[in-house]
């Protein structure tokens, strides 16, 4: 599979203050929706396996209550739902296709780090910030644009 990614770059200190402005809004709006609402439709979502990242994730206050999961299925997203965290990109094209946002928690690790389990100090020395990526795999990207 070939994935074309659109970054949405934020700088490091107004990742989160960004990140954490947009969240608030959505929080703040009420739910008008009716339907029965499951674990998966809470909308704000914390996806890696990395202790270290769930850790600096929840330093964010927007993320301080967001649901985490270790583990997903991309049918269990869809419009109005944000997930963040570390993402392969194909599971990332698959919930970008279903109308959610991909937030990643990005940062440059050198060679003698990779592999290693980072806590949230190191990701702070490291850089680390969330940038929003909208991915989608090529075919259905040259299809949408040309319809």
């Amino acid at each position: 599979m070939i994935a074309t990614v659109r970054r949405t770059a934020i700088a490091h200190v107004s990742a989160r203050r960004g990140f954490n402005a947009r969240m608030s809004n959505r929080q703040a709006q009420p739910d008008h929706d009716h339907r029965a609402r499951t674990e998966f439709e809470s909308g704000l979502y914390i996806v890696t396996r990395h202790p270290g990242a769930v850790q600096w994730l929840r330093r964010l206050p927007a993320l301080q209550h967001a649901t985490l999961l270790p583990h997903i299925d991309h049918a269990n997203f869809g419009p109005g739902d944000k997930v963040c965290g570390v993402l392969p990109l194909a599971l990332a094209a698959r919930i970008c296709a279903r109308g959610a946002e991909v937030h990643a928690l990005t940062c440059e690790i050198p060679a003698e780090l990779r592999g290693v389990e980072l806590g949230a100090e190191q990701l702070d020395l490291l850089g680390a910030r969330i940038v929003q990526y909208d991915v989608c795999e090529l075919q259905s990207c040259l299809q949408s644009r040309s319809s």
